[in-house]
């Protein structure tokens, strides 16, 4: 999603480890639910990113590579600050 600078949002990640689907939500809105990517017992990060949506490495993606990616550790033009105030993780 987009986002607004100098705005606050609340973002809620509600994960089910067992069937694979989350769901995430901001502020008291869902606005997105989709199934993880390969079955996980556990979580332990999370990552905050900003700018397009990656979609490489996906499932195709050789292991092996022999070759450079294209603008390979280029900086993007637009540049993103936030604060993360608090985080809580906690069990359903």
């Amino acid at each position: 999603m987009k986002y607004a600078p100098d705005s606050v949002y609340n973002i809620r990640l509600n994960i089910n480890t067992t069937n694979r689907f989350y769901t995430i939500n901001v502020n008291g809105k869902d606005v997105l639910t989709s199934l993880l990517f390969a079955p996980v017992d556990k979580l332990e990060r999370i990552v905050f990113r900003t700018g397009e949506p990656r979609h490489f490495p996906d499932a195709d993606t050789p292991a092996d590579q022999e070759y450079d990616l294209k603008q390979a550790g280029e900086q993007e033009a637009h540049t993103a600050t936030f604060y993360i105030r608090s985080l809580k993780t906690s069990p359903l």
